[in-house]
């Protein structure tokens, strides 16, 4: 999870996870919204297509605003130096670099995602991945939500739609001690590779391929 733009080495990903204003490309869903669709199995207690994807827009910032402010999201979302990320402004909506998505489940919106392109920067730690392939960032902003599934029920739902649209890999890249976040990309399929240093700090590389999640 994490941004940065050219100002700051890409400004640490708006912190750890934000938007690269250059650094990611568009992702290969366009519409403004997104339902994983055609994901009707069950997954843990909640079914995938229970998830809608809404592209964020300006009036979902100060949401994401209060959301960044509680304990679990501002342990996590930070810079490379360990600060607390940039907030996500107007500035980084609407852009070619990243897609960004409010995450809701059955009409409530709790949690943020976004995807991006790896290969659209020079020496990402992704880059090893096949053309084509995304990287991904969330995080659940509503406490009440925390530790009931979510977090690995809405990431599958997403990459199901991503490998649906012919992506072949997805990486995520937690930081080593964010036990909570690696069970749930253990729980969506992903697998761990290797702890390095990045330019967005510590991370643990992990990865899922389409057809193995």
């Amino acid at each position: 999870m994490r941004i940065l733009d050219d100002r700051a080495v890409l400004r640490a990903r708006t912190s750890r996870y934000g938007s690269l204003e250059r650094c990611k490309s568009v992702g290969p869903i366009e519409a403004g919204k997104c339902i994983a669709e055609g994901n009707s199995r069950v997954f843990g207690e909640v079914e995938l297509n229970d998830y809608r994807f809404d592209r964020v827009t300006v009036a979902d910032l100060p949401m994401i605003d209060r959301w960044l402010q509680t304990p679990a999201v501002r342990e996590w979302w930070i810079d490379a130096e360990g600060n607390p990320a940039d907030p996500i402004g107007a500035s980084d909506l609407g852009q070619r670099d990243v897609d960004m998505w409010i995450v809701s489940w059955k009409g409530l919106p709790f949690a943020f995602m976004q995807d991006y392109d790896p290969h659209a920067c020079e020496g990402h730690h992704f880059a090893y991945l096949p053309a084509g392939s995304r990287g991904i960032d969330q995080f659940i902003g509503d406490a009440a939500m925390l530790d009931r599934g979510h977090g690995s029920s809405f990431i599958k739902a997403r990459i199901a739609t991503l490998f649906a649209s012919g992506v072949p890999a997805v990486g995520t890249d937690p930081h080593p001690r964010n036990a909570r976040a690696i069970r749930a990309y253990e729980k969506s399929g992903f697998v761990a590779k290797e702890i390095c240093s990045t330019a967005w700090g510590m991370c643990l590389l992990m990865e899922v391929q389409a057809g193995r999640s």
